[in-house]
């Protein structure tokens, strides 16, 4: 099946791309135009370069599709993963939704014990 239209990951991918390519740009231009010291040019790039992509990817922190970009916490996980409702694409689940899933009551889970 081919798609159309860019995956909302990928486009989360380019944007941080773009960001950081324009923070490296701009990092050049004020050391080679104004002159200033690299020093202070490179921490302050750096910090901004790790606020931007932060910034990008706080929604990846939560349960979200990474072809759509909807929010699957209120969706049903399985053995498969969280299916989206609005395209159809499957998640898989991390080790922390499998862990929170698990029930330490379990006679058959060793790590309860």
């Amino acid at each position: 099946m081919i798609r159309s239209r860019i995956e909302w990951i990928q486009s989360l991918k380019l944007k941080a791309i773009a960001w950081l390519a324009a923070i490296v740009l701009a990092s050049i231009t004020t050391i080679a135009i104004a002159g200033m010291p690299w020093v202070p040019v490179v921490g302050v790039a750096l910090a901004a370069a790790a606020v931007s992509v932060s910034k990008l990817t706080l929604r990846l922190a939560g349960p979200v599709c990474l072809s759509c970009g909807h929010d699957l916490a209120s969706e049903p996980a399985s053995d498969q993963g969280i299916a989206c409702p609005a395209c159809g694409s499957i998640r898989s689940a991390g080790l922390l939704e499998l862990r929170g899933r698990a029930n330490p009551e379990d006679p058959h889970d060793d790590a309860a014990a």
